[in-house]
């Protein structure tokens, strides 16, 4: 046997090691995500067809929606609603004054990225706060920004022309491709209960009381929209909605794409559909506190 043999033996058992752990981090997302993709009374499609969730003021949990299949079936997001405001709006800024926000963009295949990123920032935040689990309730606003073109032309995101809310769609003259585009995706994670520390934004405080709660329930039911636009597919996964974003500055990515979002009269306005995590999921169960 050549010397070199072990270290390749090493090296190939390494490689089909670490395709085995992508294999499973792959399949226990989509088990824990996708498998459910085929049910319409959840609050998403009840929040489309009217249902208010945001009016309830002291509502911080789903407990009592519990008819709702996503409730019932600890699905991980249950919807609080839509959010509607102009491109030029800096409202990051307006909500890091009120309490802790956490911002990430990435391009995403599917459902099981998202997920991810926002269980990567839990832990990011949990190590920041120096808890072994956050208080509930944590939120997550979600945007994409749908790749839309015919003959390579873009096709604007207005109510008339998104039919089959499908957030990916070229078509020319050889073929039609849906979904196979990696899509913008904007994550805000909000933390009602904790705020940045004034002096030092890396280090985070915890409210005393209500206060940010207030402040998230006062801010965001301002905004609260059931255009359309709001109801763009997450990545073609007909139960979790993405809204809508516009992109037009290049981030030097491969995977850049101009997208833009109006309204019928070609106002620019940007649609990100707001949730709260569900803490009972196996994939935040270890991260967030249950509610008293």
């Amino acid at each position: 046997m050549s010397s070199s043999t072990p270290i390749i033996l090493a090296v190939g058992f390494i490689i089909v090691f670490c395709i085995l752990i992508v294999f499973y981090n792959t399949y226990y997302f989509k088990h824990i995500t996708e498998e459910h993709f085929t049910n319409y009374n959840t609050t998403l499609r009840q929040y489309e067809n009217g249902k208010d969730f945001h009016t309830n003021k002291d509502m911080k949990h789903f407990f009592n929606y519990n008819t709702f299949d996503d409730v019932k079936k600890l699905w991980p997001l249950n919807t609080y609603g839509c959010i509607k405001t102009n491109v030029n709006h800096d409202i990051e800024s307006e909500i890091n004054e009120l309490f802790y926000v956490s911002v990430s963009e990435f391009y995403s295949i599917s459902v099981n990225d998202i997920f991810q990123k926002i269980n990567e920032d839990l832990e990011k935040t949990r190590v920041k706060i120096n808890t072994e689990k956050i208080e509930n309730p944590v939120y997550v606003v979600i945007y994409q920004a749908p790749y839309l073109r015919f003959n390579n032309e873009e096709i604007v995101a207005r109510n008339d022309s998104i039919n089959n809310y499908k957030p990916s769609f070229n078509q020319n003259i050889n073929n039609v491709k849906i979904g196979e585009k990696q899509l913008y995706t904007k994550i805000m994670m909000l933390y009602p209960n904790y705020k940045s520390h004034p002096e030092n934004t890396s280090y985070i405080t915890k409210y005393n009381d209500d206060t940010g709660f207030k402040h998230f329930k006062s801010y965001f039911n301002s905004f609260i929209s059931r255009d359309k636009l709001c109801f763009l597919e997450c990545n073609g996964v007909n139960d979790y909605n993405c809204g809508c974003i516009n992109r037009e500055e290049h981030d030097k990515s491969v995977n850049f794409y101009q997208s833009k979002c109006t309204d019928m009269q070609n106002n620019q306005f940007n649609f990100g559909m707001l949730y709260q995590l569900n803490n009972f999921n196996k994939l935040f169960s270890d991260k967030i506190n249950l509610i008293d």
